[in-house]
């Protein structure tokens, strides 16, 4: 019987990242400028020079990007919190023989630290980090992921949320599931998805 594995995006997929970019914007610009993140990650890569070309083509100047960087990069990991039916999925998930990893863009250490606050990091193993030296969609990234599995005894799917989690997935032969729908449905809904999905590469 081969091993089932779902591997998540980090942010916007098991935290709530949003509310933190919302934050950093209400001190930065007194407003929530709702659409930042949403085109920021899916349509330009996630590297500083090209945040800070976005940043002045949307003609938000009065801030430097290392004041920005500086907050939205370096917020306490007590600003995210994980949305709220994530315990019960894995639990529920968990009993049905799944494990679970992390394949994200943040960095190792505030992954780690953010997720033995919320009393979940014993449920991933590995996370692939910004520290692997790859970044989305690079296919190594799974790549380095996968060393932890046998890989020909292997189901897995990748939830994520973002242009790169797709192309992460598709690069890699991985089913995907968009996490902007997935949020939508119910919890049974969303096993029975995630199971449907596996079904689809045996």
């Amino acid at each position: 019987m081969k091993e089932k594995l779902l591997i998540f995006d980090y942010d916007d997929t098991l935290v709530n990242t949003e509310e933190r970019l919302g934050f950093v914007f209400d001190i930065l610009y007194g407003t929530k400028f709702v659409s930042f993140r949403k085109e920021l990650f899916d349509i330009i890569p996630c590297e500083f020079k090209d945040i800070y070309s976005f940043l002045k083509e949307k003609k938000i100047e009065n801030k430097t990007f290392n004041e920005f960087a500086s907050l939205f990069f370096g917020l306490e990991p007590d600003k995210t919190e994980v949305f709220l039916w994530v315990k019960e999925l894995l639990d529920k998930l968990t009993s049905q023989g799944f494990v679970f990893s992390i394949c994200s863009s943040n960095d190792y250490i505030k992954i780690d630290t953010n997720l033995r606050r919320l009393k979940l990091r014993n449920y991933f193993n590995p996370i692939i980090s910004r520290d692997s030296g790859y970044i989305k969609p690079d296919p190594r990234l799974f790549d380095l992921l996968f060393k932890d599995f046998k890989k020909e005894n292997l189901n897995c799917v990748y939830i994520g949320d973002s242009k790169n989690d797709s192309l992460l997935a598709t690069n890699s032969g991985v089913p995907f599931i968009n996490f902007n729908d997935f949020k939508k449905i119910s919890l049974s809904q969303k096993i029975e998805l995630i199971n449907n999905k596996l079904d689809e590469i045996k």
